[in-house]
C-alpha cells in the first residue's frame, strides 16, 4: 500500500518483546531517517542508501520496516500472552492544507487545535475486538494521554490534561 506523499513521517510506538514475555511497560521505536519516510539526500555521506533521497524509496523502505517490525512482534512469546499494543502513527502531515487555529493545523496549539493534523494512527492488539474505526477526533496528545493512564503516571503532562483531548481507550480493549 502506498502512503500518501503527505504523510511521510513515520513514528512506532511499542509495547512488545520479540524475544521474550518479560518486557518493558512501554518501548519507543523510532526508525532511521531511511526508514521512517522522512529521507536524507545523498549528499548527507557516504553510504546512503539510493533509495532513501526519493519519495519513492523512503516510502516503499518505510513500509517494509513496518511490516517487518510488527511481523517480528506478532510472532513474539509476548504477542501470544500479554496485554500488547503496537500503535503506528505519522508526526505531521504535509502542511499543504494547513491552516493555522483549525483542526487541519498539525503541530499548532492553541484553543481551537490542541495539537493535530490529518494523520493516520494505526492500533493493533493482541486482544479485543478486530477492525474497530473510531470516528472520534484524536490528536497526538489523546494518544500520550492515553498511554500515561495505561502506564499509571500521576497527571498528564501539557496539553494532554486539557479538557477537550479525549483519551483513546476505546482503540486498547484490555483482557481483563
Amino acid at each position: 500500500m502506498r502512503v500518501p506523499k503527505p504523510l511521510l513521517a513515520l513514528c512506532a510506538l511499542l509495547l512488545f518483546s520479540a524475544a521474550t514475555t518479560v518486557s518493558p511497560a512501554f518501548a519507543l521505536v523510532v526508525p532511521n531517517q531511511c526508514n521512517e519516510m522522512h529521507g536524507i539526500g545523498a549528499s548527507a555521506g557516504p553510504g546512503v542508501p539510493a533509495d532513501c533521497s526519493n519519495t519513492d524509496g523512503v516510502i516503499r523502505r518505510g513500509d517494509a520496516y513496518v511490516r517487518d517490525l510488527v511481523t517480528a512482534i506478532q510472532r513474539s512469546a509476548l504477542w501470544k500472552t500479554g496485554n500488547t499494543a503496537i500503535v503506528i502513527t505519522w508526526d505531521e502531515d504535509g502542511g499543504g492544507d494547513r491552516v493555522a487555529g483549525t483542526k487541519q493545523s498539525c503541530c499548532f496549539a492553541d484553543a481551537h487545535n490542541p495539537g493535530g493534523g490529518h494523520i493516520p494512527t494505526i492500533v493493533i492488539t493482541n486482544h479485543g475486538p478486530r477492525g474497530v474505526s473510531d470516528p472520534t477526533e484524536y490528536n497526538h496528545f489523546s494518544l500520550l494521554g492515553t498511554f500515561e493512564d495505561a502506564l499509571g503516571l500521576d497527571g498528564h503532562v501539557g496539553h494532554a490534561d486539557d479538557q477537550a483531548v479525549l483519551p483513546m481507550t476505546p482503540l486498547f480493549a484490555l483482557r481483563r
